[in-house]
Parts: structure tokens; sequence; C-alpha cells
């Protein structure tokens, strides 16, 4: 009668063995499935991967990730709770080994901590180069001008060139850096074919456009005057840089009329029909010159009272 109690005592405590056997099994401590799939990164662009545990005395307990050989991509940082984030600041190819470990010491008496080790890679590539800058802003004939170029995307450090087309005398654009900078000596338009090639060899490029304002005289005709009485006209320029300095160039006003700081003042002598050349030079060297005509009628009052 002993026989068949003691078989089957056999058969459970096998059983029971096999049952922690395979418990042992499935709370071995392992990286989930979802850590193993890291995504692309892209430089200049936020990065977010989270490693995550399974088994082992958690999720009750809290997991423990570090970096025990290799490196992770520059600009990435590995937090203890297993996110791995940052921006990304150098392309290429990263391969890194991760240790995950249950907390240690643990919390609670039933933990036995444990740790995995697996090793990961991440790829990091540039962002597509793209020069952004279509408008420079305007600049003004003589006066200081500087601006530097702009870029999307790529892997710092750019070279700059001019591919078609050219800035005007006095600018130039420095090929480390993308700032046009100078003193422009001539006005116009002006659009320019750029390229950008960056560190990796990545090139983009853009047409700009560059306006330069050069000072004119904007006054066309001079009002008429009328002899013996006061008078008074204000020159006007557009573009230029103040203060304006004004002078005669060419021809003479009538007696009793001067020129002074752009303004045609006093009271004309003389009746008659005169022409003047003016010249304006602003602040910084940029001159504008304009032909004037100035008529100046006899005082028919005094005639009227003369008859």
């Amino acid at each position: 009668m002993r026989r068949p109690y003691r078989r089957g005592l056999r058969v459970l405590v096998a059983a029971a063995v096999l049952a922690g056997v395979f418990a042992a099994t499935a709370a071995a401590l392992r990286f989930s499935d979802a850590s193993y799939f890291t995504p692309e990164g892209i430089v200049g662009s936020p990065y977010v991967h989270r490693f995550e545990g399974v088994g082992g005395c958690g999720p009750a307990l809290p997991y423990r990730f570090t970096v025990i050989n290799g490196d992770i991509p520059p600009g990435l940082a590995l937090a203890a709770d297993g996110l791995l984030s940052g921006t990304p600041t150098t392309p290429g190819s990263f391969s890194f080994w991760v240790n995950l470990s249950d907390e240690n010491p643990p919390s609670r008496e039933w933990c036995r901590p444990g740790s995995s080790q697996r090793q990961f890679t991440v790829t990091v590539v540039a962002a597509e180069l793209a020069v952004t800058t279509r408008r420079l802003p305007d600049g003004k004939v003589a006066k200081p001008f500087s601006f530097r170029l702009q870029t999307s995307g790529g892997v710092a450090p750019f070279r700059w060139r001019i591919t078609d087309g050219a800035l005007p005398t006095g600018l130039a654009l420095a090929p480390g850096t993308g700032a046009v900078r100078g003193r422009p000596r001539q006005g116009g338009r002006f659009r320019l074919g750029v390229e950008a090639v960056d560190r990796l060899g990545t090139p983009a490029a853009a047409t700009v456009l560059l306006v330069v304002t050069k000072m004119e005289v904007t006054t066309r005709t001079l009002p008429s005057g009328v002899a013996g009485r006061a008078y008074r006209a204000r020159l006007a320029t557009r573009g230029g840089v103040g203060p304006v300095r004004w002078r005669i160039v060419d021809g003479a006003l009538p007696r009793g009329l001067r020129l002074v700081s752009g303004a045609v003042k006093g009271r004309p002598r003389t009746p008659g029909e005169f022409r003047i050349t003016v010249r304006a030079r602003d602040r910084y060297g940029d001159v504008s010159t304009r032909r004037l005509r100035l008529v100046v009628r006899g005082d028919t009052s005094v005639r009227r009272a003369g008859a």
C-alpha cells in the first residue's frame, strides 16, 4: 500500500521542481522586445527612445539602466530609468552596451537582484541641407553692411561660395562663415547664386537678392519766385545717410538767394531764368547731383503802382 503513495509523492515533487524551473526561467531579467528597435536619429532634431526591462524584480521595483561600454551619439544622454534622449549633433552609427539591473540593494526582501547586458546601435543621419536665406536686408551705398547667410540641416561647419552673379563693389562673402560684409560702393539690385557645402560634402544652393539703395536728389523742380519777395524752397534726397551736405557745382542762383543746408532761401533781386546743378554728399561720401531750373518773375504789383 505504501508504493502507490511514494510514487505519487515523487510525481508531485518532480512537478514542483519543474514548476520552479519554469517560474525561474520566466522571471529572468531581460530587455523588452520593444527596446531592441532603436529609432534613427537626425542631427539637430530631438531624439527619444526608452529602454524597458522584463522580469526580475520589476516592474514592482524600479529597473536601472547604465552604459557600460561604447559611445552613445553625442548630444544624447541615458537616464537611470532607461530614457535615451537629447538632440544628436554628429552623424554616424554608434554602438554601445547597456546594463539592465534590478534595484540593488533591493527595497523588498523577496527580491534577488539580477542584471542583463545587451549591445544596441543608434544611427544618426544629417538632415537635408538647405540655404534658407532668400533676400538680404537692403544696404546703402557707402554705409557699413553685415549679414550672415542662413542654412537648415546639414552638419557644421559650412563652406560658402558665389556660383553666379557678383556682389556690389565693396562687399565680400566670407567662405568660412557665410557673412556678407563691407561698404557697398554701388547701388542696384544684385541677384546671386550661392552654395553652401557642409562637413560631409553635401551641397545646397539658392538664389538670393540684395538691394543696395544709392542716395538720390529727389527734387526735380524749384518753385518759381518773385523778385523782391521772400523765397524758400527745400531740396530733398532719399537713400542717403544723414547729415547731407549741399553745394552748387554749376551755374548760379540769382542775387539775393543762397543755398544753406539744403534750402534755397532769401529775396531774389533779379527776375529771369536760372539753371543750377546741385550736389548732395551724405555721411558716408555717397554723392548725387541734379540739374534744376528756377524762374524768378518780376513784381507786377510794383509796376501797377507806378503806372
